[in-house]
């Protein structure tokens, strides 16, 4: 009879575990975290300038600050005629992205305007959305210190670092300068390009 009892023990024992292991085996596994943001917004080259009917030159200097950041600092000893400038920018993001830009001005200054003139790949690792989903305004954007938005877009990169060369969305942006008023007034501006994450795909 203890033999038997013994069995049975065993067997319930057994039996137990069996059901436990199933449990465990199907139960699902979750795993949850989320991928910080990365943005870099670079220059992708010498900034081109036109200049119309001026009577002093224009100083423009444009470099990088941080990550997300390009200034751009110009400056005249007296007056100037219309200014065009072109500068290629290049964009990298794990996320979507929105382009801002803003300026500041001392003296007699000209007021600022910009767009973005056209946007491409870079090569096969920027994904092929971000340059079909790019959304940007043809008309220029008058700039001021609080600034205002020039370009939207999905996430850029789909591999790579931030100095990849093949994973970038190549941006031209266009900055116009009016015409600077008075002959015998220095002026300085500068115009600040930033990227920011959006919270959702545009």
């Amino acid at each position: 009879m203890n033999r038997l009892r013994f069995t049975f023990l065993v067997c319930g024992l057994l039996a137990g575990l069996s059901i436990n292991g199933s449990a465990q085996q199907s139960a699902p596994l979750r795993i949850s975290g989320s991928v910080s943001h990365a943005l870099k917004l670079s220059v992708g080259g010498p900034a081109s300038s036109t200049l119309t009917g001026a009577s002093a030159s224009v100083q423009a200097t444009v470099y990088a600050q941080a990550n997300e950041q390009i200034v751009v600092a110009l400056s005249a000893p007296g007056q100037t005629g219309p200014l065009s400038i072109s500068i290629p920018i290049e964009v990298r993001t794990n996320v979507a992205y929105e382009l801002l830009a803003a300026s500041t001005t001392e003296g007699c200054a000209p007021t600022l305007a910009a767009r973005v003139e056209s946007v491409r790949a870079s090569g096969p690792q920027t994904t092929t959305e971000a340059v079909e989903r790019a959304r940007f305004n043809a008309a220029q954007a008058t700039l001021d210190a609080i600034g205002a938005a020039l370009l939207d877009g999905p996430r850029v990169s789909k591999a790579g670092n931030f100095s990849t060369p093949t994973n970038a969305l190549l941006v031209n942006l266009v900055v116009q300068l009016s015409e600077a008023p008075q002959s015998s007034c220095a002026w300085q501006a500068t115009l600040r390009l930033s990227l920011r994450p959006l919270t959702a795909n545009p």
